[in-house]
């Protein structure tokens, strides 16, 4: 009797610790939809505001393996999904870095035009190896590293208005 509840108890303890852990790349989309919330508002360049960076779109190509990516690598199971903040710290460093590729002034002038639009994607550095990277879109270009399956990005700004199937 003490091994079948022993038992059951693992099963129970082994199927509570894979759905808790499949959470985490959801928990981590979150914190990207909320990255892309911010850098989709306008820039403002007001002394007490000073949003340097914003007016962009920003999408995810493949989002359930990037986040998937990014959860094994960032992840730490005694801090939990707060670990994941690194992750989200990263992609934002990656866009920043990207954003500020340019020759461009950044003025509220550009709050006036379409969308810059950024890319989250995994690119292969091995065989079976992939890193996440952030890319500019430009307009009319395809978008870099398409898979096997065709284009699916995935546009996380929804909750502004804006919708593209996946």
């Amino acid at each position: 009797m003490l091994i079948i509840h022993s038992l059951r108890s693992l099963v129970v303890f082994k199927l509570s610790y894979r759905s808790y852990h499949s959470q985490n790349p959801n928990a981590l989309h979150k914190f990207i939809l909320n990255l892309a919330t911010n850098i989709r508002q306008p820039i403002n360049t007001q002394p007490d505001v000073q949003r340097l960076t914003g007016h962009c779109r920003l999408s995810v190509i493949n989002d359930g393996k990037v986040c998937i990516d990014l959860t094994k690598t960032y992840y730490h199971q005694d801090l939990g999904a707060c670990s994941l903040a690194n992750a989200v710290k990263e992609v934002e460093y990656e866009f920043s870095t990207e954003y500020g590729n340019t020759d461009e002034e950044v003025t509220e002038d550009i709050n006036c035009g379409p969308l810059q639009h950024f890319v989250v994607q995994r690119i292969p550095v091995s065989y079976d190896a992939y890193e996440v990277t952030v890319c500019r879109h430009e307009n009319g270009e395809a978008l870099e590293l398409e898979d096997e399956q065709g284009l699916n990005a995935t546009d996380v700004d929804d909750e502004l208005g804006t919708w593209s199937p996946a």
